[in-house]
């Protein structure tokens, strides 16, 4: 019995040498599990002087079991199903590798971006992290620097509170005089005007020797205070001035000057009895003494008051 070899693309099987061509036709579809139509497409050759030869009928096979040849190559044809198959699935596999190459490329590029990105971000990051740690330095200096400020400033305060405990000390005025010039005006209403003046001008001279005395403790002392002298003195020439208001208005509301025609321009009473006070540059701008006292005018004010002459 003749042996002989078939090769499928290098997939080969032995075989016994078929009776026929259409006996080798099943052995090839039972063996490389193709369909009948598929195997009918199936060419198969053999070599013979270096020369392919065509199994394509009995009569060549006839020739070639004549042969002393063992060796059948067997092929498709570029028309065959098989091999329209096949070039589907290579060109599916010859997309699907392209498209793996664009998505490679694409991948490489977005890595090379990414990897920019990162170099730009540590970068920035070194950049501000640089500039964290001289804000840091920047605010430990100026946190130091307010401390500092804070104890100056804590220490001048407590010199303060020491002086004017100091000064407290020194000083203690009696405040009764405000009090007993109020105390004039209530009880005094129906004394002569002359009187009244005397009262007071022996309060201002009491105040003046309190004072005096005050300045004296402070030259005793060694004590350097131009600036609270000047505000004493300040102090002193208001509460004169202030006398000589209360000598120069009546001590009850009938004898209070009355400025007829003149309205308050806050309150709105009329006409304005007292003190009236009036602006210089706006026009018909008038204050009784309640408002002044409780309302800051935004400009210089003129102060009327007279006495009122007896009927």
């Amino acid at each position: 019995m003749r042996k002989i070899t078939l090769d499928f693309f290098g997939e080969k099987e032995d075989i016994i040498l078929p009776f026929n061509l259409l006996i080798l036709r099943k052995e090839i579809e039972y063996h490389f599990l193709l369909s009948s139509i598929d195997a009918n497409e199936i060419i198969i050759k053999y070599i013979k002087d270096s020369k392919s030869i065509i199994i394509s009928n009995e009569t060549i096979y006839n020739e070639f079991k004549r042969e002393n040849i063992n060796y059948i190559y067997l092929d498709i044809s570029v028309e065959s199903r098989i091999y329209l198959e096949n070039l589907n699935q290579i060109k599916d596999k010859e997309s699907l590798i392209n498209q793996l190459e664009i998505i490679k490329q694409e991948k490489k590029q977005i890595i090379e971006k990414n990897n920019l990105e990162m170099i730009s971000c540590k970068e920035k990051l070194i950049s501000i992290k640089k500039k964290i740690n001289e804000l840091n330095k920047e605010f430990k200096d100026l946190q130091i620097e307010l401390n500092a400020i804070y104890e100056k400033n804590l220490k001048l305060k407590t010199e303060k509170e020491n002086e004017i405990n100091r000064i407290s000390e020194i000083l203690k005025i009696d405040l009764d005089e405000k009090s007993t010039l109020l105390k004039l005006k209530l009880n005094h209403q129906n004394q002569e005007e002359e009187n009244i003046k005397q009262e007071i001008k022996q309060i201002s001279k009491k105040f003046s020797q309190k004072i005096y005395n005050f300045y004296e403790n402070l030259n005793n002392n060694n004590y350097k205070s131009d600036n609270l002298k000047q505000y004493f003195y300040g102090i002193l020439k208001q509460y004169s001035d202030t006398l000589v208001e209360k000598i120069l208005l009546k001590t009850n509301e009938n004898e209070l000057i009355v400025h007829k025609g003149i309205i308050c321009s806050k309150c709105g009473i009329f006409p304005i009895k007292g003190i009236r006070y009036k602006c210089p540059i706006c026009i018909d701008i008038n204050y009784c003494e309640k408002c002044h006292n409780n309302y800051n005018h935004y400009h210089p004010l003129i102060k009327y008051f007279q006495k009122k002459a007896k009927k």
